[in-house]
């Protein structure tokens, strides 16, 4: 499995919740994940026909970084739901590490009295602002927004190197102007974000005698992450060299493709 496929395979969080609730709290609260580009492990995408619905919900649990529990008067009255809550909790618990975030949607007393353990956690009551939630998540993944970047990559790898780039959701209707430096080389560009989507950016590392930084800066800000893997654009083409020489640099080809499930090609389009 590729660096890329790996990012992909874990997700963000895992969306805990009594069926009944789906309509009501659990879609409306995926809209906006999907829009922030947060992935989730939610059930009715993940379950298919004759799979083992205990195996799959496990795996889900365990390959999420964190848990969000919806906690309603129908979560409270089903054992299933109140089991993977007990299950992130015990995780928690044996690691010492951040696993759940509740989010409450009934009275705090009732669950506080089946799960004493709970007292001692900061928890959010549902207000309808699904995007205000949707942020304090965003900063338990420890999710910023920046102008500028910088990346490394180690010397010995070859093959290709990617930077993925999602807008602040107040700017997704702007023109994002962008400069990479890479060594001696620069590549500057333009992103139009088209349908509320993000860009990976995808070029070649090759033959180096020592492993340059990448630095990436972006107007406006935007949340920026770099990785190793297969190519979505190819932006080989457009260097540009900085030393004396002032030579262009002319590498292989350009090509728009998408190898994320929800991304369409023609969502973002790189402006040369």
């Amino acid at each position: 499995m590729d660096k890329l496929s790996e990012n992909l395979y874990f997700r963000d969080v895992f969306l805990s919740h009594a069926n009944l609730d789906k309509e009501q709290y659990i879609k409306p609260f995926v809209e906006v994940l999907e829009e922030r580009e947060i992935t989730y492990w939610y059930d009715e995408a993940e379950l298919s026909w004759g799979n083992s619905l205990l195996a799959q919900l496990s795996d889900g649990l365990s390959k999420s970084k964190f848990v969000t529990v919806f906690i309603t008067d129908q979560f409270l009255e089903r054992n299933w739901p109140q089991a993977e809550l007990r299950t992130a909790m015990n995780e928690e618990i044996t690691t010492g590490t951040l696993k759940v975030l509740p989010i409450i949607i009934c009275e705090p007393e009732k669950i506080l009295k089946l799960h004493p353990f709970l007292r001692d956690k900061k928890y959010l009551r549902w207000n309808n602002e699904i995007p205000s939630m949707v942020e304090e998540l965003e900063k338990v993944l420890g999710r910023s927004y920046s102008n500028k970047w910088t990346f490394s990559h180690p010397k010995e790898f070859r093959g290709h190197v990617w930077i993925k780039i999602i807008p602040k959701n107040e700017n997704k209707k702007k023109i994002h102007e962008f400069t990479i430096e890479w060594g001696r080389w620069e590549y500057k560009g333009k992103i139009d974000f088209k349908k509320d989507s993000s860009v990976i950016l995808d070029f070649k590392k090759i033959s180096e005698e020592r492993s340059w930084p990448i630095e990436f800066s972006i107007t406006p800000s935007a949340f920026v992450i770099s990785g190793r893997g297969n190519p979505v654009i190819d932006i080989n083409k457009g260097w540009k060299c900085k030393d004396n020489t002032g030579k262009r640099k002319a590498m292989i080809r350009k090509r728009v493709q998408s190898i994320m499930p929800d991304t369409n090609k023609d969502d973002a389009v790189l402006i040369e």
